[in-house]
């Protein structure tokens, strides 16, 4: 799971500056290369860094007093669908913009809730878009390991265990 939070933040960081470089300069991304992106990296690591600590604390605060609200009502899990919307905008406002965090948390609710049905609808697009496309790229995966399971299963004179060979095993590494 530390990996891939490191890898998300890298990968933020590299696509936030490019956009941003790509945006300042009249040229474009034409002969940009990672010596001059390294300082905007660095900056957009250190304030991911700062914005997901953030956000790790805001979401146990909320989580702790939303789990307090659900024993009264179960309307509260609305209220947290509403107020997590507009946080998928906390990331591009605090990385564009050079603010403070308080103050893009302030602009992300401020542009979040305008626009509340616009950045649920894009999210849900986004997420549908991605959900297909990772089904897609897996399926070879899939495919492969039911077909592991159906020799396992077939195995007659087997002890129960799911014995594969050293190559299909490394064919179903390849494929995930």
């Amino acid at each position: 799971m530390f990996l891939y939070l490191i890898g998300i933040i890298l990968l933020t960081s590299l696509v936030y500056g490019l956009i941003r470089t790509y945006n300042e300069r009249e040229e474009r991304l034409q002969g940009v290369t990672l010596g001059m992106l390294k300082p905007r990296l660095f900056r957009n690591i250190k304030r991911l860094l700062l914005m997901t600590g953030a956000c790790i604390l805001l979401v146990l605060f909320v989580g702790i007093f939303v789990g307090l609200l659900v024993a009264l009502t179960p309307f509260t899990l609305f209220l947290t669908i509403a107020f997590s919307v507009p946080l998928a905008l906390l990331a591009p406002i605090y990385l564009f913009e050079d603010i403070t965090l308080m103050e893009a948390f302030k602009k992300t609710f401020r542009l979040g809730f305008a626009t509340w049905g616009g950045v649920f609808l894009v999210s849900l697009l986004m997420g549908i878009i991605a959900n297909v496309l990772q089904g897609v790229t897996m399926m070879p995966w899939y495919i492969a390991t039911v077909v592991k399971y159906f020799f396992a299963m077939s195995d007659v004179g087997g002890s129960g265990e799911v014995t594969v060979s050293a190559g299909y095993s490394f064919f179903l590494y390849l494929m995930a």
